[in-house]
């Protein structure tokens, strides 16, 4: 048996593997269902014949949860004392979670309490100079994340 140390937070490290295993088990069943929808079509095509194409097409899939769409176009601006995060915000969502690290590692990065509600948001209680990386998702009102959008970077005036 091969073991590999965890460096880091655990929880974050855990929560990432759960994150990756819901996204797996999403597309499987994305993968499944299209292929179900496909099949069925078939069916309906081959015991009605060509007329049938308008009922075959009427099959459609959706998979829940719903993954909300991430940020688009993320960029940071230093404005005095803190920073203006700014970018396409979708609009089935109805918060946003930030991470802010000192450097480009998303590892290192903390998720601030604050969850904005719309973009730009301005970061403020920054001293001139200060340099931060941050990444965005955004939230559902089923509590469903999108992917990570970023990083963006900038530093304080």
């Amino acid at each position: 048996m091969r073991l590999t140390a965890v460096v880091g937070d655990i929880r974050k490290s855990l929560a990432e593997e759960v994150r990756a295993g819901e996204r797996a088990a999403s597309r499987a069943v994305r993968a499944e269902t299209d292929a179900l929808k496909t099949e069925l079509r078939g069916q309906v095509t081959g015991t009605l014949g060509g007329k049938a194409r308008g009922i075959a097409n009427a099959w459609r899939s959706q998979v829940f949860p719903r993954i909300p769409g991430a940020v688009t176009a993320p960029a940071a601006l230093g404005i005095t004392g803190g920073m203006r995060l700014s970018g396409g915000f979708p609009s089935d969502v109805v918060r946003l979670q930030v991470f802010e690290a000192t450097s480009n590692s998303l590892a290192a990065a903390v998720k601030l309490a604050t969850e904005p509600t719309a973009l730009p948001w301005d970061r403020t209680g920054l001293t001139a100079g200060q340099a931060r990386w941050y990444w965005l998702r955004v939230v559902s009102a089923e509590g469903n994340v999108s992917a990570l959008a970023g990083p963006v970077t900038a530093t304080a005036l």
